[in-house]
């Protein structure tokens, strides 16, 4: 993930297989087989994440 690039407000581009991760890793499980779904096609991808700071995580 050394190309991958955060804006600090939710928003994450990379490569597909490295965002997949990070949607393991931030995202509710019963959520993420639904965000990884909503990607757009092609080898880099970017994550918009609406509820960043979510004191759940």
């Amino acid at each position: 993930m050394l190309h991958d690039y955060y804006d600090g407000f939710g928003l994450v581009v990379g490569k597909r297989e490295d965002i997949e991760e990070i949607i393991k890793l931030v995202i509710k499980e019963d959520e993420q087989s639904k965000k990884i779904a909503r990607l757009p096609e092609g080898k880099y991808v970017a994550l918009e994440i609406d509820e960043w700071w979510n004191d759940e995580w």
